[in-house]
């Protein structure tokens, strides 16, 4: 972990974010990348994956996880406190333009999206 700490330090707060799920969590880049704020309990600690974001010939397309099925798994502090402090910057972000974090638009298709985490904008599916 300490050089998964390293990278962080050196990379952008939502990048660091990502980073700390990728790293304390395993999970593959496109469930990540499909995260909304509703699959995230801060109180609890725990995360829901039920998605994933996938390339297909038509682009990108959300589909389930690889098992087909959601699955909740428990989060450390220090990833809590990362995404606490994410949830904090996006809402600040949210509020600069006058919305909130209930809908955000994809930057590419320009769709209404439901409270997503934010971080396809810092990891490009390959």
């Amino acid at each position: 972990m300490v050089d998964v700490r390293a990278v962080q330090e050196l990379a952008a707060p939502d990048f660091g974010a990502y980073i700390q799920l990728a790293a304390t969590l395993g999970a593959r880049r496109g469930t990540l990348v499909a995260l909304r704020w509703r699959d995230i309990d801060l109180a609890r600690g725990t995360i829901t994956f039920s998605r994933a974001i996938a390339e297909s010939l038509a682009g990108e397309v959300e589909k389930g996880t690889k098992a087909e099925r959601p699955h909740t798994v428990a989060l450390g502090q220090s990833t809590v406190t990362v995404l606490s402090e994410h949830r904090l910057r996006a809402a600040e972000r949210a509020l600069a333009i006058g919305s909130t974090l209930t809908h955000s638009c994809s930057r590419t298709t320009g769709e209404r999206r439901t409270g997503t985490l934010g971080l396809r904008r810092c990891v490009r599916l390959a």
